[in-house]
């Protein structure tokens, strides 16, 4: 069946076991991650794929590594995203509530699962590249899929070395080595794949920030949240209209407004730009120079594009790996391609 999905490419900037301020790794770099891994999940239960515990009030909930398939020398990995749930139910809202009034439904969730969404991760070592697919759903899960692999590097790889004490505490990590024969080391383990860029409005952009004249804004709104409905009551009375328009989840929301930009002032908007997962097309960020009509809008400088895969399901949810990984090879070309220049 073919579907339609956003392909977004990264590129691996870390990926392996360094010194404090070392550049390089000293080892495990992608080749040597990604089949140790795959190892690691085989005859696991999800629920003992987590790798990493959230800090305290951290937005960031755990990932599963739900799927590894491998074809060609690439890898596929398809981690579920755990999502937050009211004493085992998940609550939603009637869409056609009035505001002050929302009628909150609390459905029930299987006992002893995890609510939560799939994510899909195609990486091509050779490339040192990351793809992140997106079907239905808009967010990508690109920070829990970071956090994923670092947290396996870190207490769960091959090169993790454990002090088993004396009587009943718990195992120690001392260090980390490459080899059995090696005395363990003090080095940290590190992965981080960050968005592709391609030259263009951004450079431009920088060369030019002293003839930045306005930014423009393109953002959603969602209306099942009580701060947005607030931000959008005070608009439309700006506007002389009044009451959130029926049935209406979200709205679409542009501005400007002139500026006068510095270089690190910029760099600052690119880069939260940048670590922003945006959940649509639509959301954007742009910036417009002296005398020129056209707004330089940055996501059309993010190496990203639609995809028509032919793949099967699993289910209604989650997309069957191994077809899913044969279709990004297939199209390994194309993918790769995303990051030609404007």
């Amino acid at each position: 069946m073919v579907e339609t999905a956003k392909i977004t490419l990264y590129n691996v900037k870390r990926c392996g076991y360094y010194t404090g301020r070392g550049t390089q790794p000293l080892f495990g770099d992608l080749t040597q991650v990604l089949p140790a891994l795959q190892r690691w999940v085989e005859g696991k239960q999800l629920a003992a794929t987590k790798t990493y515990e959230p800090a305290e009030d951290s937005p960031l909930l755990p990932a599963y590594l739900m799927g590894m398939d491998s074809f060609r020398g690439s890898y596929l990995l398809t981690l579920w995203n755990q999502v937050p749930d009211t004493d085992g139910q998940m609550p939603s809202v009637s869409a056609d509530s009035q505001v002050g009034h929302a009628e909150v439904h609390m459905n029930e969730i299987e006992p002893g699962s995890i609510p939560g969404f799939a994510s899909y991760f195609w990486i091509d070592p050779q490339a040192g590249t990351v793809a992140s697919v997106k079907f239905h759903h808009l967010l990508g899960g690109v920070h829990q899929f970071n956090h994923y692999l670092q947290g396996y590097m870190r207490s769960s790889s091959p090169w993790c070395v454990y002090e088993d004490p004396a009587g009943d505490e718990d195992l120690r990590l001392v260090g980390y080595r490459a080899a059995a024969a090696d005395d363990p080391q003090d080095l940290f383990p590190r992965f981080q794949a960050t968005m592709v860029t391609k030259r263009g409005p951004r450079q431009e952009l920088l060369d030019n920030v002293g003839n930045i004249t306005k930014v423009h804004r393109k953002t959603v709104l969602k209306l099942n949240r009580p701060e947005p409905v607030a931000v959008f009551q005070r608009l439309l009375r700006l506007a002389g209209l009044s009451g959130v328009p029926a049935h209406r989840d979200q709205v679409k929301l542009a501005y400007e407004m002139p500026v006068q930009l510095t270089r690190d002032e910029l760099e600052e908007i690119i880069d939260s730009h940048d670590a922003e997962d945006f959940t649509s097309d639509w959301e954007d960020v742009g910036l417009q120079l002296r005398g020129e009509a056209n707004v330089k809008w940055l996501n059309r400088a993010i190496a990203r594009d639609d995809f028509d895969l032919d793949v099967e399901r699993d289910n209604a949810e989650v997309v069957n790996g191994p077809s899913l990984a044969r279709e990004l090879w297939r199209n390994r070309a194309a993918i790769s391609g995303l990051a030609t220049p404007l």
